[in-house]
């Protein structure tokens, strides 16, 4: 409901609807293109995602702890724990279209 005031003084109040679309162009990725495994990780975690720019993994407090960039274009990227800790990872893979992806891990 809005009330207006013309220059009489007159109020008037007229009720009218609004409607909104946000389009952003970018079509989601369905969840069966990329795959996470195995999770829990032990050693090493494979990313199997077409267009694959980059993974970054962040530890729970939000630390960088891995990079790998994706050079080749490779379908699928083996990515190396080893050397952290127990805990909950968090994956962000960026594709070539800048797609940004984030997935649970448990290390």
């Amino acid at each position: 409901m809005v009330k207006v005031c013309d220059e009489a003084g007159a109020y008037f109040e007229r009720e009218f609807e609004i409607s909104v679309t946000i389009s952003t162009g970018i079509e989601p990725i369905l969840e069966t293109e990329l795959q996470l495994y195995p999770n829990p990780v032990v050693n090493n975690l494979k990313v199997k995602c077409d267009g694959i720019k980059n993974v970054k993994v962040f530890n729970i407090i939000g630390k960088l702890v891995l990079v790998a960039d994706n050079k080749g274009d490779l379908l699928e990227m083996n990515l190396n724990f080893s050397d952290l800790k127990a805990g909950l990872y968090l994956v962000r893979i960026e594709l070539n279209n800048n797609e940004i992806i984030t997935k649970k891990v448990v290390k």
